[in-house]
């Protein structure tokens, strides 16, 4: 396993945007599909050869309580650049290392907000993670959840 730089990305977001918004500010821009829900993207930063891996499936939800498009690319070079860029143009979240101790942090919260299929537990979880730090984040849900149940049979 090795350190990646991840981001999530407003839901809703297509690889056309995503191939759009690189090949803008990198060059040789180039989507290779191995499923239908999973493409890599292999662009040009300066001299640097990048692969970023972009995600379509609903595992951001269930693997990080963040639901949107997953991108992933090694944590080397401009890395971070490169994801703060994505979440800046299309709102999400970042997270630099997924090996340290720092997590996902929201950036353009405001066009996240955008996506389609938004709903207020996607604003709940903003408001946990910026309140509370996204280390809280399934605690809190869990929490919801229980108390959701409770207040729904009457109890």
């Amino acid at each position: 396993m090795g350190v990646d730089t991840t981001a999530i990305l407003r839901k809703g977001v297509t690889i056309e945007q995503i191939e759009k918004a690189i090949s803008e500010k990198y060059t040789d821009v180039e989507v290779r599909a191995t499923a239908s829900d999973f493409m890599y993207l292999t662009f040009k930063d300066g001299e640097d050869q990048r692969k970023l891996a972009v995600s379509f499936t609903n595992c951001c939800e269930r693997d990080n309580g963040i639901g949107g498009i997953w991108c992933s690319l090694g944590m080397w070079g401009n890395s971070v650049e490169i994801a703060r860029y994505l979440c800046e143009t299309f709102g999400g979240y970042l997270d630099e290392n997924d090996c340290d101790d720092q997590e996902f942090y929201p950036i353009n919260f405001h066009l996240y907000a955008q996506g389609t299929e938004f709903t207020q537990m996607d604003l709940f979880r903003n408001k946990v993670i910026t309140k509370f730090g996204y280390k809280h984040l399934n605690d809190a849900v869990e929490l919801l959840t229980e108390f959701s149940s409770v207040s729904q049979n009457g109890l």
